[in-house]
């Protein structure tokens, strides 16, 4: 009898032919760079303009209608994950007040953690899909351009001032079971010194 081998795979093309069934992911794919082509050019410019007005809930609309292009065009799927992604970053960025501006303790932190951690997932495969977007809507490329710069400073923040801010966490915690008010005082105090490059400590001192 006649064996036929497949190869192992992993990534979201790989997913879609496991879910699609072969024969179907092969038939959708044939047609699929013409019809990928269509749907970014008839999206893309819509959500960049939305993102970079600042409107982040029409960037969203249109991903959700990009969405529903993407569920006969396997190829189309990655693609509108890595938008949803930048997205949320140039979000974060704006309503921070800029990539310079200070984290807010209590505030940002957790939002600055996830969108560095899903960057660190397949990092690889996420830059290619990116290229591929501008490869079809060039238009992509400048706020794909700003968004890694963007990114390259929060990884500097996530590096630097995550891991002080969980440590003042865990001492204003323990300063409060000792019910030691002048303490934590003096900690926020040397904290403010060793990293000005958190805000929110005022707000602290008051509670």
């Amino acid at each position: 009898p006649h064996r036929i081998h497949f190869a192992a795979a992993r990534g979201p093309l790989a997913v879609a032919a496991h879910v699609l069934g072969t024969t179907t992911f092969l038939e959708a794919t044939a047609a699929e760079p013409e019809a990928t082509q269509a749907a970014l050019e008839a999206n893309v410019p819509a959500w960049l303009a939305a993102v970079q007005a600042r409107n982040f809930d029409a960037a969203r609309d249109v991903l959700t209608a990009l969405s529903r292009l993407a569920e006969r065009n396997p190829g189309l799927r990655p693609m509108v994950g890595e938008l949803q992604w930048l997205g949320d970053l140039e979000q974060l960025i704006a309503e921070r007040g800029g990539a310079d501006a200070p984290i807010r303790i209590y505030a940002d932190e957790g939002r600055i953690a996830a969108v560095v951690e899903r960057w660190n997932i397949n990092t690889g495969e996420r830059q290619r899909t990116l290229a591929r977007i501008a490869s079809h809507v060039p238009a992509f490329a400048a706020v794909h351009a700003d968004a890694l710069t963007h990114l390259r400073k929060l990884q500097s923040d996530a590096t630097v001032y995550l891991p002080a801010i969980e440590r003042l966490k865990s001492a204003i915690a323990a300063e409060l079971g000792r019910d030691s008010a002048q303490s934590i005082a003096g900690t926020l105090d040397a904290f403010a010194a060793k990293y000005p490059g958190v805000a929110g400590l005022d707000a602290l001192r008051q509670d």
